[in-house]
């Protein structure tokens, strides 16, 4: 099959065209045939080895597509079932791909595969973040911080449905967010309410340091840290998307197939053209 593969940690330059094995599912695994793949900030930071990891890999964390073969006592996965899902952030820019199946789910019907492959990590991940760890709800005041990304536009779209009297959206021009992840959570912090929560959720990775823990001890600010399991949040938040409170299509702004990657990842990375959301056809 073909696929993009990283040998060696370091800029888009890494990533390679490559015809490689396709993937044998193990017992609690699927198989799918990839049709779309996002790509989201931790593809870069995991290529720019922040992680760590074994080389060489697949990268892409994210994926829609269709089971490929039996998938044996899972009854819900037959051959040809529209699946999405994440597996361990890595192996989806290929054409086929291995997911284990507490991290799968059916794609309902009028989620097209585009929309749908941006759903698994930026969608959850605010759904997980605004509903369960934050609470927020009628009246509430909420800072998303660097809101101009797919994971930003679809926590603006929640936090409006879920009752948010001002959601600040915008706080990266005024600070400088920028990506620097310890400074963002510093600032965060920095911007708290008293007796407020501050949300971390989904992949944030690596050390930090010169927090001011001090400050948030002082105001008895609340933090709240966890991943997102797929099975747990993927209904509710597929109500949201049948509703029509939020519309997955709105932060897709660059398609390409899997031999324009390297090139769209730049754009992507830059935020170049008005970038917000690549999706790649293998």
């Amino acid at each position: 099959m073909r696929a993009i593969r990283v040998h060696e940690f370091g800029g888009p330059d890494v990533l390679r065209m490559e015809d490689v094995g396709q993937p044998e599912p193990g017992p609690e695994e699927i198989l799918v045939r990839v049709m779309a793949a996002g790509v989201g900030p931790w593809d870069i930071a995991i290529r720019e080895g922040r992680f760590g990891g074994a080389l060489p890999y697949i990268p892409g964390g994210e994926f829609a597509g269709v089971v490929e073969g039996s998938s044996g006592e899972f009854a819900d996965f037959d051959d040809g079932t529209p699946v999405y899902g994440y597996p361990a952030l890595n192996g989806c820019y290929a054409q086929y791909v291995t997911c284990p199946v507490e991290q799968l789910a059916p794609i309902p019907s009028g989620l097209s595969m585009a929309d749908a492959g941006t759903v698994p990590i930026n969608a959850m991940t605010a759904e997980q973040g605004l509903t369960d760890e934050l609470a927020v709800g009628a009246g509430d005041h909420l800072l998303i911080t660097a809101a101009a990304g797919g994971l930003g536009h679809f926590a603006v779209q929640i936090a409006r449905r879920l009752g948010a009297a001002r959601v600040i959206d915008r706080i990266k021009v005024a600070t400088f967010m920028g990506t620097d992840r310890p400074h963002v959570l510093r600032q965060a912090i920095q911007c708290c309410r008293n007796f407020g929560v501050v949300s971390i959720v989904g992949v944030y990775g690596g050390y930090v340091d010169k927090i001011p823990m001090g400050s948030a001890i002082n105001r008895g600010l609340t933090f709240r840290m966890a991943q997102t399991p797929v099975q747990h949040y993927l209904p509710q938040l597929m109500e949201r998307i049948q509703k029509g409170e939020i519309d997955p299509s709105f932060v897709i702004t660059h398609r390409a197939g899997l031999e324009d990657g390297p090139d769209l990842y730049r754009t992507f990375r830059d935020k170049k053209d008005g970038c917000i959301k690549v999706v790649l056809k293998p």
